[in-house]
Protein backbone atom coordinates (compact mmCIF):
# COMPACT_ATOMS: atom_id res chain seq x y z
CA UNK A 1 0.00 0.00 0.00
CA UNK A 2 1.38 3.38 -0.63
CA UNK A 3 1.38 6.36 1.18
CA UNK A 4 -1.62 8.22 -0.76
CA UNK A 5 -3.64 5.58 -1.12
CA UNK A 6 -3.94 5.02 3.06
CA UNK A 7 -3.42 8.28 4.14
CA UNK A 8 -6.96 8.61 5.03
CA UNK A 9 -6.71 5.64 7.25
CA UNK A 10 -5.81 7.70 9.48
CA UNK A 11 -8.92 9.26 10.47
CA UNK A 12 -11.40 7.30 8.81
CA UNK A 13 -12.71 6.21 12.27
CA UNK A 14 -11.90 2.51 12.07
CA UNK A 15 -8.91 1.48 14.37
CA UNK A 16 -9.47 -1.79 11.88
CA UNK A 17 -7.69 -0.02 8.96
CA UNK A 18 -4.21 1.77 9.03
CA UNK A 19 -1.51 3.96 7.40
CA UNK A 20 1.86 3.20 6.41
CA UNK A 21 4.99 4.98 4.90
CA UNK A 22 6.55 3.61 1.63
CA UNK A 23 9.80 2.83 4.04
CA UNK A 24 13.09 4.75 3.06
CA UNK A 25 16.49 3.57 2.39
CA UNK A 26 18.99 5.68 4.64
CA UNK A 27 18.85 6.39 8.54
CA UNK A 28 18.93 9.67 7.76
CA UNK A 29 15.64 10.36 5.99
CA UNK A 30 12.76 11.05 7.91
CA UNK A 31 9.35 10.07 7.57
CA UNK A 32 6.20 12.28 8.55
CA UNK A 33 2.36 12.29 7.78
CA UNK A 34 0.29 15.76 7.88
CA UNK A 35 -3.64 15.80 8.15
CA UNK A 36 -6.06 18.66 8.07
CA UNK A 37 -8.83 18.37 10.89
CA UNK A 38 -11.99 17.48 9.76
CA UNK A 39 -13.88 20.46 11.29
CA UNK A 40 -11.21 22.90 10.51
CA UNK A 41 -9.25 25.28 13.11
CA UNK A 42 -9.73 23.64 16.73
CA UNK A 43 -8.28 24.10 20.04
CA UNK A 44 -6.46 20.93 21.22
CA UNK A 45 -4.22 19.93 24.00
CA UNK A 46 -3.79 15.68 23.28
CA UNK A 47 -3.54 13.67 20.38
CA UNK A 48 -4.76 9.92 20.15
CA UNK A 49 -2.79 7.65 18.86
CA UNK A 50 -3.72 4.15 17.79
CA UNK A 51 -1.48 1.82 16.79
CA UNK A 52 -1.51 -0.91 14.17
CA UNK A 53 -3.81 -3.81 14.98
CA UNK A 54 -1.77 -7.25 15.23
CA UNK A 55 0.34 -8.60 17.73
CA UNK A 56 3.09 -7.71 17.98
CA UNK A 57 2.78 -4.09 17.12
CA UNK A 58 3.91 -3.21 13.87
CA UNK A 59 5.20 -0.01 12.84
CA UNK A 60 4.72 2.34 15.69
CA UNK A 61 7.28 4.98 15.88
CA UNK A 62 9.93 4.68 19.06
CA UNK A 63 10.62 8.32 18.88
CA UNK A 64 8.59 11.19 17.04
CA UNK A 65 7.97 14.80 17.14
CA UNK A 66 4.63 16.49 17.18
CA UNK A 67 3.78 19.96 14.59
CA UNK A 68 0.44 21.59 14.95
CA UNK A 69 -0.35 24.12 12.04
CA UNK A 70 -0.61 27.45 13.59
CA UNK A 71 -3.38 29.25 12.08
CA UNK A 72 -2.48 32.69 12.85
CA UNK A 73 1.53 32.45 10.97
CA UNK A 74 0.45 29.66 8.21
CA UNK A 75 3.70 27.60 9.18
CA UNK A 76 4.29 24.02 11.15
CA UNK A 77 5.39 24.56 14.61
CA UNK A 78 6.77 21.94 16.52
CA UNK A 79 4.74 21.54 20.07
CA UNK A 80 5.89 18.29 21.71
CA UNK A 81 9.70 17.44 20.49
CA UNK A 82 11.45 14.21 20.72
CA UNK A 83 9.18 11.43 22.64
CA UNK A 84 9.91 8.10 23.32
CA UNK A 85 7.52 5.43 23.54
CA UNK A 86 7.85 1.77 23.36
CA UNK A 87 5.38 0.36 21.37
CA UNK A 88 1.88 0.81 22.73
CA UNK A 89 -0.47 -2.61 23.04
CA UNK A 90 -3.66 0.00 23.18
CA UNK A 91 -4.05 3.30 22.25
CA UNK A 92 -2.20 6.66 24.11
CA UNK A 93 -2.96 9.74 24.62
CA UNK A 94 -0.53 12.15 24.74
CA UNK A 95 -1.27 15.79 26.10
CA UNK A 96 0.60 18.87 25.25
CA UNK A 97 2.56 21.20 27.05
CA UNK A 98 -0.41 23.81 26.45
CA UNK A 99 -3.43 23.87 24.15
CA UNK A 100 -3.25 25.45 20.49
CA UNK A 101 -5.91 26.82 18.18
CA UNK A 102 -4.82 24.28 15.06
CA UNK A 103 -6.40 23.59 11.37
CA UNK A 104 -3.97 20.08 11.23
CA UNK A 105 -1.25 18.06 12.57
CA UNK A 106 2.20 16.53 11.52
CA UNK A 107 3.91 13.71 13.02
CA UNK A 108 7.48 13.33 12.34
CA UNK A 109 8.70 10.25 12.80
CA UNK A 110 12.42 9.88 14.20
CA UNK A 111 13.25 6.15 14.47
CA UNK A 112 16.48 5.34 12.82
CA UNK A 113 15.92 2.21 12.04
CA UNK A 114 15.65 2.14 7.82
CA UNK A 115 14.16 -1.37 8.00
CA UNK A 116 11.69 -0.30 10.35
CA UNK A 117 8.10 1.60 8.82
CA UNK A 118 6.15 3.98 10.17
CA UNK A 119 2.32 2.41 10.76
CA UNK A 120 -0.66 3.68 12.51
CA UNK A 121 -4.06 2.76 13.12
CA UNK A 122 -6.02 5.64 13.88
CA UNK A 123 -4.98 9.44 14.92
CA UNK A 124 -7.43 11.73 16.73
CA UNK A 125 -6.88 15.19 17.82
CA UNK A 126 -8.14 15.94 21.67
CA UNK A 127 -8.98 18.77 23.81
CA UNK A 128 -8.85 17.95 28.25
CA UNK A 129 -9.81 21.53 28.83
Amino acid sequence: MYREQVKGFLIDGNNQTWWSSEGYEKSDEREWIAFWLEDGAQTIDCVELWPRPGAPVQGFPSKYDFHFHNVSSGLWQMIMPSTDQPEPNTPIVLVFPEAVETSGIRIDNLNPDPDAWFQLAEVTACYTG
